[in-house]
């Protein structure tokens, strides 16, 4: 790829107010099925997508999903806070509202905001961010003094904020010492720098294994010629959805407002925080949950051994598939410590199914989240979100990647209206058929391994095509997890690959990578959330 083909960065910097956004497949008329919202709620929202209330568990959940820790969701929450922050549109209001202000980069602006220059109040020292032991910097009202407020939403996103200022600062310190007389404004430069290389090469050998099959992963890699050495794009004709060129000046339409909010069904009722505490994400009661945007909880610190899996502890892969892991267990393959069977308390959790189900909390966002007198469901906004853009259908996005579309007959969700023990899979309403909302798309593609485990005849001939139990599912963890796959992997995939290709500062791109000698162990989210820096002996950065 030329240099004419990459995009300046603007590193730091928030987009214009207007900025808008690009339109993979632009919506016609036949792109949104002819419902009404009222019929978007009760056919699919509230019958089908929505679980019943729950309470939060320590021992293997039904609704687990074994290749995603449950950290995961929450630095996916950040990803899409460093990519987008959309302030002007309504749900469903007019197309030209809808506004980006943040650089569609992997950047980081969302940890250092305008940077230590326009933001003295964020660094202590123009170089470290400012640091607490067991909260985020606040001011008078309650509010985190961060790049960006949503980082404090709720108690486990909050704190992966909190660990990327403490990586920063870990960071800073250990150039400093490498780099005795280093001035200021180049010490921040380097740290900030290592940090977002060191981000970005998480996203790419840590994240995307996790939540996209590898088949679609591997695929694409080789349809685009991926350098082995630094993994940028060969082949930039690759990208049908997300040419090169302009186009990258922008995040794609579809990635915001469908494909990256995979993330809503990975959510779990509640979670573990540390041995002694374990809260409802939300609930209505507001203090007896993660609910932030406010002082957090001492109570609330998390241990991450119940959140990322630790690289160097021996593996289990037994313990993984029968979703037993503690501590540390990585999902490809597998790694964990000894489990705690009689309570659970020390066993790594995992997020929940990428498939078409909500926990109920999120049926119900608190007034701070959803905001004053608007729609509570998360489920019914993202719909609602992508209609009233007119976002083109999953079929639409699978025929322009030349990709095949599901049939109707794999159109499936599960049904859970007779309880627990009488779970089926049924056909989404025929409305839907051939122009199937994006969203709604994606999570059905990626819940296809528990389709096709339905149908399976290992379920044995008594029992194919019946009705399922929570039990069975635990029993068929291994076989029953999710991931992003066919038109949801590809618009991933082509969003992250891209814009890693065309900016001009990313770890493929600037000329001081290839002398990088990286500071973190592994390019893992334990590692970082840990500080765990290793790296080069004196002078080796100078």
């Amino acid at each position: 790829m030329s240099n004419a083909d990459q995009q300046p960065s603007q590193h730091g910097q928030q987009a214009s107010e207007k900025r808008s956004f690009y339109e993979m497949v632009p919506g016609t008329a036949a792109s949104q099925p002819p419902l009404s919202q009222d019929k978007l709620w009760s056919d699919l929202v509230a019958d089908f997508m929505t679980d019943e209330p729950d309470t939060p568990k320590d021992l293997p959940d039904p609704e687990e999903n074994l290749m995603v820790p449950a950290g995961y969701t929450y630095f996916g929450q950040m990803v899409d806070h460093d990519l987008t922050f959309d302030t002007t549109s309504s749900l469903g209001g007019p197309r030209n509202e809808f506004s980006n202000k943040r650089t569609p980069r992997f950047d980081l602006d969302c940890l250092y905001g305008p940077g230590p220059d326009d933001a003295p109040y964020m660094y202590e020292d123009g170089v470290r961010l400012v640091s607490l032991n067991e909260d985020l910097p606040r001011g008078q009202s309650g509010r985190a003094i961060i790049g960006d407020p949503r980082n404090d939403e709720n108690s486990i996103v909050c704190q992966v904020q909190m660990a990327f200022i403490r990586f920063h600062n870990a960071v800073v310190d250990r150039i400093a010492m490498i780099n005795p007389g280093i001035s200021n404004k180049e010490l921040f430069k380097k740290a900030q720098q290592e940090v977002r290389w060191t981000y970005q090469r998480i996203l790419v050998e840590d994240y995307l294994p996790r939540i996209v099959a590898e088949p679609d992963r591997v695929a694409f890699d080789t349809l685009r010629g991926a350098d082995p050495a630094n993994g940028k794009t060969a082949k930039p004709g690759a990208f049908s959805l997300y040419p090169v060129g302009s186009a990258r000046e922008k995040l794609p339409l579809e990635f915001s407002v469908a494909a990256y909010r995979f993330g809503h069904s990975m959510v779990r009722n509640g979670y573990r925080l540390n041995a002694d505490t374990q809260k409802h994400i939300f609930s209505p009661s507001g203090p007896d949950s993660l609910l932030g945007f406010g002082a957090l909880p001492v109570s609330h610190l998390i241990d991450w051994s119940l959140f990322f899996p630790n690289p160097d502890l021996p593996r289990d892969d037994n313990k993984v598939l029968q979703g037993q892991a503690t501590r540390s267990q990585s999902t490809t393959p597998g790694k964990c410590d000894s489990v705690n069977e009689a309570t659970g308390k020390e066993r790594l959790q995992y997020a929940y199914k990428i498939d078409p189900m909500l926990v109920d909390p999120l049926a119900h966002l608190p007034a701070k989240i959803a905001g004053a007198g608007q729609i509570p469901s998360l489920g019914l906004r993202n719909l609602r979100r992508g209609r009233g853009f007119n976002v083109a259908s999953g079929q639409e996005v699978a025929a322009k990647a030349g990709l095949p579309a599901l049939a109707n007959a794999d159109l499936k969700v599960r049904d859970k209206r007779g309880g627990a023990d009488q779970q089926v899979l049924t056909s989404i309403p025929v409305e839907f058929h051939n122009h199937t909302p994006l969203w709604l798309y994606i999570l059905i593609e990626a819940h296809q391994t528990l389709v096709d485990w339905f149908d399976s005849p290992i379920r044995g001939a008594a029992d194919k095509g019946k009705q399922f139990t929570e039990e069975d599912l635990t029993s068929a963890a291994s076989q029953t997890t999710t991931q992003l796959r066919g038109v949801g992997a590809r618009i991933v995939l082509e969003t992250f690959q891209g814009l890693l290709d065309s900016d001009l500062e990313s770890y493929r791109n600037d000329a001081d990578a290839l002398a990088w000698k990286p500071l973190i162990k592994h390019f893992q989210m334990w590692d970082l959330v840990t500080c765990n820096l290793t790296g080069p002996t004196d002078g080796e950065l100078a």
